[in-house]
């Protein structure tokens, strides 16, 4: 919606307006003025205004009213497939390429209606950017040109429905060794708002389950695989984020359940690479808020 219909709906909130009744009855009175036996001919006339009125109630609804009536254009606001489209774009390409070293950032910035939220991720995202970019540079002037870095970000939207949206920003660093770790962002479109691993949580609880589910997984994989190692006993690695409060990385799967990633390097060796387990809604149970259930 533009910027003059936000106005009109903002001034409309703050006027004291009640729904009109008889813009509930229209639909019903075109309805029932219609009779249950009449020509073929007939029909198609009738058809056609029908649709008339039709076309002139969907004007009512959804620019005359919410213009007009704070508690239609409050109403309207909640529903998700209109007030809360979001779109991602590419703001600002970082590209370097030498013999030895090579760059390529890209930027992307969240655009819609969700305010706050698609600010924090655009000025986190920044910053991020900026800072791996300005690292890269730094080996450069550090190593005179001698050394040898390569430096690739990319995103990618994992989940953009009616109500939920996550946003991957993936980094791949090679300074001798290479690393790659991911950063994902959530908004709830009902809420409008940002939504971090903490924020799923009822209590403690949540953590024990997630844990101990992610941890058996780890098991059950190297029983069967001895070539496949996890960090188990460390604390310093693997399940440190899965302790009370932290955040960690997680995105909803297209079955509604929750998937842990972890970084290269933070739960197994690099051959691990990064890996992710799925747990499924049931095992976290009453432990999950209850509107992600």
């Amino acid at each position: 919606m533009n910027k003059f219909d936000s106005h009109l709906k903002k001034c409309a909130k703050e006027d004291d307006l009640e729904v009109p009744e008889s813009v509930k009855k229209a639909i019903d009175d075109t309805l029932s003025s219609l009779p249950d036996n009449v020509s073929h001919w007939r029909k198609k006339v009738y058809v056609k205004h029908f649709l008339s009125a039709a076309a002139c109630l969907l004007l009512v609804f959804l620019v005359v009213l919410p213009n007009c009536s704070p508690a239609y254009a409050q109403s309207l606001e909640n529903i998700p497939v209109i007030s809360s489209i979001i779109e991602v774009v590419t703001v600002r390409n970082y590209k370097y390429s030498d013999d030895n070293y090579s760059l390529d950032i890209n930027v992307p910035h969240v655009t819609g209606q969700n305010g706050d939220a698609e600010n924090y991720i655009n000025k986190d995202v920044d910053e991020m950017t900026e800072l791996i970019s300005d690292l890269f540079y730094k080996d450069i002037e550090l190593t005179k040109g001698k050394g040898h870095g390569t430096v690739h970000v990319d995103y990618e939207v994992v989940t953009n429905t009616d109500n939920w949206f996550t946003l991957k920003l993936r980094v791949c660093e090679a300074y001798g060794s290479g690393n790659t770790y991911y950063r994902y962002y959530h908004i709830d479109k009902i809420k409008g708002c940002i939504v971090e691993l903490s924020d799923l949580a009822v209590d403690d609880s949540f953590y024990s389950k997630l844990k101990a589910e992610v941890q058996r997984q780890m098991k059950v994989e190297m029983d069967a695989d001895k070539d496949i190692k996890y960090w188990l006993e460390d604390d310093l690695f693997g399940v440190y984020y899965l302790e009370p409060g932290e955040n960690g990385n997680f995105y909803w799967n297209d079955d509604g359940d929750l998937v842990i990633v972890f970084n290269k390097y933070d739960a197994a060796p690099g051959f691990m690479g990064t890996p992710e387990f799925t747990v499924k809604k049931s095992v976290l149970g009453d432990s999950l808020v209850p509107e992600y259930r």
